[in-house]
């Protein structure tokens, strides 16, 4: 009778058995449904983006008629001889050297000795580059920045005395251009608003895209114009 006692309890050890292994499977199930619920569940993440501000060139602040700001820096002009003559925007305390970088570097007909490369540039002036062998005036009351330190602006000699000398409409300055028959200050600005646009004249003829330059206006002044 004792050998057959420990035979008696094995189906009850087995049943056992497999009933804890029916509960772990389905504790085990039950964690797997979770996770998987969870993870249908939860919410995309949110992705932020950011978009840089752009700062305005020269040429946009002249097309929407505004003038740069402190924030924005100054606004120079720059002529004579240099690669590409425009209008060009600076921060505060830059030089005439770096407005004549700006525009494309000097000419190699330029004069750099006859101006002053270290003078700092001022709002609203224009820095005008001479040609070797040009003769200047210096304008009082106007802008630029020459040898020695002077104030002024280049004219050149007999300009304004000579009526037969032609002018550079893509260097003159609203004076200079006042000097074409028909041209006024108005007419002038115009004039210089569509070069800070446009970019440099590649003829003479397309003067007569500028608003209130017309065919017959333009035949007057026609022989007085130079491209350069």
């Amino acid at each position: 009778m004792s050998s057959q006692t420990p035979n008696a309890h094995q189906p009850q050890q087995s049943k056992l058995q497999t009933t804890v292994l029916a509960v772990l499977c389905l504790v085990a199930l039950s964690g797997v449904g979770m996770r998987a619920w969870r993870n249908a569940h939860r919410p995309a993440p949110v992705v932020v983006t950011t978009e840089a501000t752009a700062v305005p060139h020269a040429q946009q602040l002249l097309s929407s008629g505004s003038t740069a700001t402190a924030s924005q820096g100054i606004v120079v002009h720059v002529a004579g001889a240099v690669r590409h003559p425009n209008v060009y925007a600076f921060h505060q305390g830059q030089r005439v050297a770096d407005a004549i970088k700006r525009a494309g570097g000097a000419l190699p007909t330029a004069d750099l000795d006859a101006i002053n490369l270290a003078a700092k540039l001022t709002d609203g002036e224009q820095v005008y580059v001479p040609r070797r062998g040009e003769q200047l005036l210096v304008r009082q009351g106007a802008v630029g920045r020459f040898r020695g330190g002077h104030s002024g602006s280049a004219v050149r000699d007999g300009a304004k005395a000579s009526d037969g000398e032609p002018v550079n409409i893509n260097s003159a300055d609203s004076e200079e251009l006042q000097r074409l028959p028909g041209v006024g200050p108005a007419t002038a600005e115009r004039i210089l608003q569509y070069r800070a646009e446009k970019g440099s004249f590649g003829s003479p003829e397309e003067l007569m895209e500028v608003k209130g330059i017309g065919e017959k206006r333009f035949e007057k002044m026609r022989p007085m114009v130079r491209v350069q």
